[in-house]
């Protein structure tokens, strides 16, 4: 399931979304009993990222938790995976 709202992107559903975020689902909903993500656009007063460079560039200078890039988990050391 998919729900569009501006600049909000609420993902659930089932394990046909694609490996990588079905995962991520799973592991969030292990974790909270919440089978959900609620995404909003990557970026801070920027056109939203495009690129991994960009994501990275974004992560580093502002104030985001995680970054997650494939299979890679970047986190702040204040907030362990």
């Amino acid at each position: 399931m998919e729900w569009k709202e501006k600049s909000v992107l609420v993902t659930g559903g089932a394990s046909f979304i694609g490996s990588h975020l079905w995962k991520l689902i799973r592991a969030f909903a292990d974790r909270t009993g919440v089978p959900m993500l609620l995404s909003t656009s990557f970026n801070e007063n920027e056109p939203i990222v495009n690129s991994p460079a960009e994501a990275l560039d974004c992560f580093l200078r502002t104030r985001r938790d995680r970054l997650v890039l494939g299979e890679t988990v970047l986190a702040r050391e204040s907030n362990p995976c």
